[in-house]
């Protein structure tokens, strides 16, 4: 694949990640639809496996934040806390 094909498919693929995130984003009836993180697995998943080192480091952070507040979850969940 030639660079300008390589950029190409960047370009379409940040595009196509965006118009997800905008549509995840849509406002219904005054109030703010807020994405779900299993909503949002799928455009960090492909973020990193075919994003610009920048794109893949960005991906990889949330990812981990992610698991952590999930382990916070577990945890109070376990102390009876929720």
């Amino acid at each position: 694949m030639s660079v300008r094909h390589a950029h190409t498919d960047e370009a379409r693929s940040h595009e196509h990640t965006q118009t997800d995130m905008e549509t995840t984003h849509t406002e219904t009836q005054g109030e703010l639809n807020v994405p779900t993180w299993a909503g949002l697995l799928p455009l960090y998943l492909m973020a990193y496996e075919n994003g610009a080192h920048k794109g893949r480091a960005a991906a990889l952070s949330e990812l981990e934040r992610m698991a952590k507040l999930a382990d916070l979850y577990v945890a109070a969940r376990k102390e009876g806390v929720l």
